[in-house]
C-alpha cells in the first residue's frame, strides 16, 4: 500500500522537503537506506578551516540518527564547471572553484529533510546534492580513489619513445627464458 497525501496545502509543502517519504510504500517506512552528499565549500573559507567545517557537517548528520559509511573531506579549491551565485551579506558573489567534499551515511527516508536543510542554510556551503547510493558504491570508492571526484589525481608520465619500449620489452622477455 503506498500513502498519499493531499500535496495542495500550503502545511504539507513546507513539512516535506524531501517528498519521497510520502510516497514510500508502508512496508518501508523505517527501512534505513544509505544516502550520499556532495558538498561544495566557499573558497573564502581559510584552508585551516576547512576541515572544521567539514567535520560539523558529519557530526550535524551524526545526530539524526545515521550511521556514517565513509567520507573525504574537502583538502583542496578545485575549479568548477560553471560559476554559481551565492548571496552573502547582502551582496551576490560568484564563485568559480570551491573545496568539494563527501559523505555517505544510513539513515531513514525520513531524516534526509532534516539534513538537507543543514546543508542549505549553512553559510560556507556553495551547494550541496543527496543521492542514494550503496555500500558497495562506497566501498569502491574509498578502495580506488582514482574513482572518487575529489580523490587522488593520477600522475602524468613521460612519453616515452619506441626505442625504450622495445628495450623494456627485450628485458622481460630475457627475465622469462631464465
Amino acid at each position: 500500500m503506498v500513502t498519499s497525501i493531499d500535496m495542495n496545502t500550503e502545511e504539507t509543502n513546507d513539512a516535506f522537503a524531501d517528498f519521497s517519504v510520502l510516497v514510500a510504500p508502508d512496508d518501508e517506512k523505517g527501512l534505513r537506506r544509505v544516502y550520499e552528499i556532495g558538498y561544495h565549500i566557499i573558497p573564502t573559507v581559510a584552508e585551516e578551516d576547512v576541515e572544521a567545517e567539514a567535520r560539523s557537517f558529519v557530526d550535524a548528520i551524526r545526530k539524526n540518527s545515521t550511521e556514517i559509511i565513509g567520507e573525504r573531506a574537502p583538502s583542496t579549491v578545485v575549479p568548477l564547471a560553471y560559476a554559481i551565485e551565492k548571496k552573502i551579506d547582502g551582496a551576490r558573489r560568484l564563485f568559480e572553484s570551491a573545496y568539494f567534499g563527501w559523505v555517505a551515511f544510513e539513515a531513514e527516508p525520513a531524516a534526509i529533510a532534516k539534513i538537507n536543510e543543514i546543508f542549505k542554510t549553512h553559510g560556507a556551503v556553495l551547494r550541496h546534492l543527496t543521492i542514494t547510493t550503496s555500500r558497495d558504491a562506497v566501498a569502491a570508492t574509498l578502495a580506488d580513489p582514482s574513482l572518487d571526484a575529489g580523490g587522488a589525481v593520477p600522475q602524468e608520465h613521460e612519453a616515452v619513445s619506441e626505442e625504450e619500449l622495445d628495450e623494456a620489452l627485450e628485458n622481460i622477455e630475457k627475465k622469462e627464458e631464465v
